[in-house]
This record gives C-alpha cells, structure tokens and sequence, in this order.
C-alpha cells in the first residue's frame, strides 16, 4: 500500500527543532540519485513504515535522502490510521551512520494544523532503542550511532491522535561516515561506563576520555553531542580547567560566541592568575566577533542613576587635577580619554589603538601580571586618581584593589565601577544582558566587612553606580592573609541584596560629602598627610553633618 509523500531539503532559515515520530528508516549504500552533495557512497534512502492494523498491510514510503544535509520529509498517514500502542520502527540498514532527529510532528490535514508534537526525545518508554546502536547524548536533537544492520528504534504512538486525514513532518539529517562512526565507538569502547552521559548517576570516565569522546563526536558530524558531552564532563569534574577550555573552543568552532564569551570566562574564573594570555586572547576574538552581547530583557537591560559615571570621572579629573592617573581595563577608552595627565593603564585585551593617548602608557596585560612587574617602578609615585573597571568577577576585582592599594598613598581615591546592579540578571557571574555588572556589588559588602577602616562614598551614577574608595594603607595585610576565606565566603549561592538593588545609602552627585573629599584629598597631597588622616577626616564631617 502506498502514500503521499514530500520531499523537501532545508532552507537557509533552519529547521523546527525537537518531536516524536514512529519510522522506519533505511540507508542505501547505492545512490539512485546521483547529487553533487557527495559521491553514490554518501546517499541513503529514508524508509517510513506504517504499522497496518487487523488484516491490513503495513505502509512504507521510500525517500531518497542525501548525506549530511538536513531534509524535512512528509508523509501521508494511510486511511487505515494509527492504533494506539502501536510502534513504528527505525531501522537503519547498512551502518555505520549517524542520524540525527531535530523534529517530528503530525498535522491534521483538514485543518492545517499540528495534531501532536513531542518536543523532547528524553522519554524511554516512548522511544526503545534495540539491537546494534548507541543512542548518543545530545541537548538538542534525537541522535543514534548506528553501528550494524540490526539497529532498530521503536517509537510508541501516544494516544489520543485524531481519526482524521494525517501527515507526518519529520526533519532529519543522516550523515554515512565509516571512519568517524568507528571512531567513535573505539572512543566509546575506551570510556568506563560512558552512559553516565545520558544519566545523573554512575561511574565518571576520566576528564581525557571524556573529551576524547567529545571530539570523535564532533568529527562525526555530531557537535550537539559533543557539546552534551563536555558539559556533563564539567558537571563530573567541576574544577578541571581543560573541560571548560574545551567547551569553550567547542562553542567557538560552533560561531556561538556570545556562549563562547561565557565560556572563556569560566576558565577566567577557575584558573584565576595562572590564566594563560592565550586564554584572554581567545576571550577577545569571541567577543569582537559577537561585537553586541544580546539583549535582555527591558527589565534586565535597565539602567539607573541621575548623571553619567563618566561625568563624574571629569568632575573628579577637573577637581582633583591628579598628576598620576591609574586605570584598570581600558576597554574602548573612553573613560581614560578623560586624563589630561600622566596616566598608566592596564587590560589584556584594549579595543582601542595603543598609539592615541600621547600622555598615556597602555599596558595589554593582566593586571595580575602588571603588578607583579611593570607596577614597581611606573607607580613610584604613587597614583591620585584610580578607576578599576577590569573583569567583572569578585574575586578578579578584590584582586585589583587589595594591588592597587600596595601603591597607594595617603590621597589616593579609587572608584569601582559597576557596584550597584540594576536587576539580579546583571549581576550573573554569566553574562546574559548587555548591562552587566557581574558580581562587583561584592566587594563593596566584602571591604565593609573586613575593612571597616576605609572610608566608602557610594554615588548614584547611570548606569550601574560607583563606589569611592579612601584611606588605603599599603601595609595593610588583612585582605591578602584572609583572601581564600573572603573568596570562598562570598563565592557561592549569593544574590544581590534589596539594599545594593534599590541603591539603599548611595549618595546624589551633588551632594556636599562629594566635594567635601575631593578638598580633602587635595589638602592631603599637599601636606604630605599620613595614612590615616583623609579617612578619619572624613568620617569625623559625616558625623558631625548627621548630627545636625
């Protein structure tokens, strides 16, 4: 008994994504359709098999298919329908092969309109695997390695498909690759129970394994799987750096560079100083080939406060009149455009022309690095005027602090930048909206904890707020000795809290305390003041303004 059937390759606008179907399939190894998509041994056929009912012949429709190329094929459900319970069967014959599954879906032809639509492949009891295939991990489609002529996979039909006219619309790709199908199973075969991939449970392969399998998997055509492969590996070994820097090379080859971005800065945030150049190099090619980060949403991507940070940055530039600037992460530079001084600054990766800024030295460093080298005698004399907008990380952040302090001077201001989130979505350690702020907003409530000596000046500034920092003591050693347990404590499970959200204590830029500390430092500088007069100065006018 025949039907119906279409024949359609994929558009350059994708395909629908995830289904259910009951086929089956059957790869020819002679290719009746010669195409220049590949030569006759890289063509298959597609075999649909309809189960018949009582007394009923079984349906099958034929459809020529070629290799590594996604195809949507529909077929006409025969008159006799669809018994409930009934299997239809995959079986592809002649392996090796990979076929990949994105979508299946029945439409009801009287009216146009999808019937059923399963959109994930996790339920077993739907879809039975048997004989010689694999089915393997992926997060997106229904994958199998066919590794012989008994593979077969049974698809239950759900119940409760109408009793009028059906079509099934199917989106596959099958990919006929010997040497890579047998490569992944010698991969598999050296992996210690490699099903944990699939699962929650079980034994771990070690991380080499893992992302040797991962690789195999990629080779074969399959990189969804490959990517589900590492990141189950990530999961297993939470601190091995090589799993995440493979993730993240698996994301760039894939062109998904805003995941790619997030993914080299996990590595940032494992590795920590020991990250390699060539790491932040790569985080630098993501991001110019994503060049925009996505947008959130309007919620996510709002912003607060009643002038620029930038303005403020020119005000304390114009009233300062610092004679050495310090600037960590220099990104486009428009802030260390602002110096008309000397000025020092420091990023790994600068989008600027290091050549523009005559009075400025630009170091494309990790800051990390910086300090431990160049810093030493480039910041002799100690710095007026500091801003730390480098990686947005706690702990990369704490870092820059606790070394800039090492240089700093009774006068010395630093302002953070990026203190105040405006929604928790910014302050994700993964960035997912173009405001983003990271976990900055630690700091400010790690240095009140430990360092209550300092003297804090949060200001209201668009977009995501600054903090004003004074009374630095290079000899201060309560950061570094307690860094680990600072880290650790601030590290894990922390949201921002109502009080950073809403900005609770941050200061309008006009207030008097604003002016107060710039004449302040300015007195300072010019009699040579020790460590711990500007603080205690200033401290001392907020309690008597509170007073009265």
């Amino acid at each position: 008994m025949g039907a119906d059937c279409i024949y359609e390759k994929m558009n350059s606008d994708g395909y629908p994504v995830s289904g259910c179907a009951m086929l089956k399939f059957e790869s020819n190894k002679h290719n009746p359709y010669p195409s220049s998509f590949g030569n006759e041994d890289l063509n298959c056929q597609v075999m649909i098999l309809f189960p018949g009912l009582e007394s009923m012949e079984e349906t099958v429709v034929t459809i020529p298919l070629i290799c590594g190329v996604w195809h949507k094929i529909s077929a006409t459900v025969p008159a006799s329908g669809l018994a409930p319970g009934n299997c239809m069967r995959l079986i592809p014959l002649g392996g090796p092969a990979v076929m990949t599954i994105a979508s299946v879906n029945f439409v009801d032809k009287g009216l146009n309109e999808k019937a059923l639509s399963i959109h994930e492949f996790g339920d077993e009891n739907t879809f039975a695997l048997k004989g010689t295939a694999f089915r393997l991990p992926s997060g997106e489609n229904l994958v199998l390695l066919i590794t012989g002529d008994q593979a077969a996979l049974d698809i239950e039909v759900p119940a409760g498909l109408s009793d009028c006219p059906l079509q099934v619309d199917i989106w596959l790709k099958l990919s006929r690759d010997t040497d890579a199908c047998h490569r992944v199973l010698q991969s598999l075969a050296d992996l210690e129970n490699w099903r944990f991939l699939l699962c929650t449970e079980g034994m771990k392969p070690s991380p080499r394994r893992v992302m040797n399998l991962a690789q195999v998997l990629e080779d074969a055509g399959c990189p969804d799987c490959a990517d589900s492969v590492l990141h189950r590996g990530i999961v297993s070994y939470p601190e091995e750096a090589l799993l995440y820097e493979a993730f993240a090379e698996l994301a760039m080859r894939r062109g998904n560079w805003a995941e790619a971005v997030n993914r080299w800065q996990d590595v940032l945030a494992l590795r920590g100083e020991s990250t390699s150049d060539f790491v932040y190099r790569r985080l630098e090619e993501a991001y110019n080939k994503q060049k925009l980060f996505p947008l959130g949403t309007p919620e996510e991507e709002s912003g607060a406060g009643e002038v620029s940070k930038y303005e403020i940055l020119s005000f304390l530039h114009g009233h300062l009149a610092p004679e050495l600037y310090l600037e960590i992460g220099v990104q486009a530079g428009k802030s260390l455009a602002l110096a008309d001084c000397e000025a020092v600054a420091v990023d790994p990766m600068p989008q600027i022309d290091l050549g523009l800024f005559e009075n400025a030295r630009i170091f494309p460093l990790k800051s990390d690095d910086f300090f431990k080298g160049p810093a030493v005698q480039l910041l002799e004399k100690k710095p007026d005027l500091v801003f730390i907008d480098g990686m947005h990380l706690f702990e990369y952040v704490l870092r820059d602090f606790m070394n800039v302090e090492r240089f700093a001077a009774a006068h010395t201001l630093v302002v953070i930048d990026d203190i105040f989130p405006v929604h928790p979505a910014q302050a994700e350690r993964r960035r997912k909206t173009r405001f983003w702020t990271g976990d900055v907003w630690k700091l400010y409530m790690a240095l009140k904890e430990y360092r209550s000596d300092l003297f804090f000046l949060p200001i209201n500034t668009f977009p995501t707020g600054l903090l004003l920092i004074v009374g630095l003591k290079p000899g201060n050693t309560v950061l570094s000795e307690k860094y680990n347990e600072i880290v650790k404590s601030y590290s894990v499970g922390l949201q921002p809290p109502e009080d950073i959200l809403l900005r609770k204590g941050a200061l309008s830029p006009t207030c008097s305390e604003l002016q107060d500390m710039v004449e302040a430092l300015k007195a300072a500088r010019e009699r040579k003041d020790d460590l711990e007069g500007v603080a205690a100065e200033l401290r001392a006018r907020r309690l008597e303004n509170k007073r009265s």
